[in-house]
């Protein structure tokens, strides 16, 4: 099967220009609701300082509609959410941004017993104290953090309102201003910016949506801790990407996973990354008794132990690995969910750690990174004895097809002729296969399946 890669209509035997996607669209939204619960206290109220610190029993919630967007044909490039917040403790603070499953709370009755559940960590940020440099009390400070992967899985399930919960760490009763608040002047403290476009080329890196592991004759392991893969005490690791966001019609040209790794042990261990075609298995439920079969071995690398120089115990590691074949295989398959198994053949216990542990100082550990090109039509001329002529912005050698329809929008057969891009800016030249046929043709570019 082929992917729709680029449409080029032409109405008449004459000229057809190329139909170029719209450009990225920006959206910002401040929350349409926004309040914070308290053990045992009640409703809060929503107009005034929300507060989020862990030891006082507090988390603040976040609810955002972004139902302006655009939907057709495009996706969730990027989602930043802006928090101005204040610290007028000495000490920094650390804050967790949580995904929230449940949109609805309303942020005038939400409380300490009807708050909704929070989900995986989605992000982390610090909040300077009075004691860094140019924050003295009552100053507050913006922070920007990356909320991409779970805007993205509420876009692409056509849910449009995004919650998120945040609690601070530790001791310091942090909080940020309400929508509401009476003091406008510093507003707004919490914002979210969303950019959507069509999918297209270039660099995509996407954190697990899944990750565990298994250790034989046990049940379901913790994967919100460190994942272990040793197999000498029957253990193996699993990862699961979600890669929607390439849309259809790319090439992948590079997919890499870097790996961060632990090996506290002196010596250094040898660790296997393998293919698992069982995208079904979730990090919830996963165990020895249901865990998906490994398939062919993809790459293998090494994990240094302590033995090696400036490589002291609890310093970890990064090695790329390159998974280009795998995840190519998958995507020309039409299948978006990408799993991978880990195991490692030596008696040492080496992890890393899960995507959603509390300690995100050194996240991710593990992130897949797949570039992708398709041809951008510059030109498009139909001649008046039907050959297509076009110019690319592509990297030469690629192999596409062009093919027609007489019949459309009626669902007949396509013909197809094939073409490799000679080279970037270069003229395609493509003889129409049936000369003189009619003049009203669609005509598209594709990519073949492998």
């Amino acid at each position: 099967m082929s992917r729709l890669s680029t449409i080029i209509v032409a109405v008449a035997a004459l000229f057809a220009a190329a139909a170029l996607p719209a450009g990225a669209q920006i959206v910002q939204v401040r929350p349409d609701h926004d309040n914070y619960t308290e053990d045992l206290a009640g409703v809060q109220d929503h107009t005034e300082n929300l507060s989020m610190g862990e030891t006082n029993l507090r988390q603040a919630y976040l609810k955002f509609d972004i139902s302006g967007l655009p939907t057709n044909g495009v996706v969730v490039q990027s989602a930043i959410l802006t928090m101005r917040t204040r610290n007028d403790f000495t000490g920094d603070a650390i804050a967790n941004l949580y995904s929230v499953d449940d949109d609805t709370w309303d942020e005038t009755t939400i409380e300490d017993s009807n708050e909704p559940p929070l989900g995986p960590v989605i992000g982390t940020f610090d909040i300077e104290g009075t004691n860094t440099l140019a924050h003295p009390a009552g100053t507050s400070q913006l922070d920007d953090i990356d909320v991409t992967a779970w805007v993205s899985e509420n876009f692409n399930s056509s849910d449009f309102l995004i919650s998120i919960g945040l609690v601070e760490l530790g001791s310091s009763i942090i909080f940020f201003r309400a929508d509401e608040h009476s003091d406008q002047s510093e507003h707004p403290w919490a914002l979210l910016t969303v950019t959507v476009g069509p999918p297209g080329p270039g660099l995509r890196e996407v954190r697990p949506t899944h990750d565990g592991w298994t250790e034989d004759g046990l049940g379901v392991q913790d994967h919100v801790g460190n994942q272990a893969y040793g197999s000498s005490v029957g253990r193996q690791a699993y990862l699961k990407f979600d890669i929607s966001s390439l849309g259809s019609g790319q090439t992948i040209t590079s997919a890499t996973l870097t790996m961060r790794t632990r090996n506290d042990t002196i010596t250094d261990s040898i660790a296997i990354l393998y293919e698992v075609a069982d995208d079904s298995w979730l990090e919830t439920t996963l165990e020895d008794s249901n865990e998906p079969a490994l398939g062919p071995s993809i790459i293998v690398w090494d994990i240094e132990g302590t033995v090696t120089l400036n490589h002291n115990p609890g310093t970890s590691q990064l090695d790329v690995l390159d998974v280009t074949s795998w995840v190519t295989s998958n995507y020309n398959s039409l299948d978006t969910l990408i799993s991978f198994g880990i195991v490692e053949f030596e008696s040492n216990r080496t992890f890393y750690r899960g995507d959603e542990h509390n300690d995100q100082t050194e996240h991710p550990w593990a992130l897949l990174s797949v570039i992708t090109e398709s041809p951008t039509v510059v030109f498009t001329n139909v001649t008046v004895d039907n050959v297509v002529e076009l110019r690319f912005e592509s990297i030469s050698g690629l192999e596409y097809q062009l093919e027609y329809s007489d019949n459309l929008p009626d669902g007949a057969s396509w013909t197809n002729k094939n073409f490799t891009v000679k080279g970037s800016g270069q003229l395609e030249t493509l003889f129409d296969p049936v000369p003189g046929a009619d003049t009203h043709r669609t005509y598209r570019i594709v990519t073949p399946s492998n």
